[in-house]
């Protein structure tokens, strides 16, 4: 009886976080203003995101990734643009949940992640 208890608490205590998950659905591209070349598309996304504590780990000809640490969860992104639009993809997170729901099929991360991604 014991150890059925101590299995079901662990069963719990692992679930927990997929409690206060929601599916992870990666924006949808972002248009950029007509006029603008390659160039100042780039440097507009890595403008944004140190303006917003992002980290930039790579850079790409029409690609970024970032992350963003706060407090002890980190997030990771990958930015794909061009003169035409910005579009945002996760890559992975510490601490943020992540996960796949109870269907096995969608993806699911803390609420936490969606207004972090937002627009301040």
């Amino acid at each position: 009886m014991r150890r059925q208890l101590i299995v079901a608490l662990m069963v719990f205590a692992f679930s927990l976080p997929l409690l206060a998950a929601v599916p992870l659905v990666d924006p949808q591209p972002i248009a950029v203003p007509a006029g603008l070349t390659a160039k100042e598309v780039s440097r507009g996304v890595r403008m944004g995101l140190t303006q917003r504590s992002w980290i930039i780990n790579k850079e790409h000809p029409e690609s970024t990734e970032a992350t963003l640490v706060i407090r002890k969860h980190t997030v990771r992104v990958q930015l794909d643009y061009d003169t035409k639009t910005v579009a945002l993809k996760y890559v992975d997170s510490t601490n943020l949940g992540y996960g796949l729901g109870k269907d096995g099929q969608t993806r699911v991360i803390r609420k936490k992640y969606g207004p972090w991604m937002q627009t301040p």
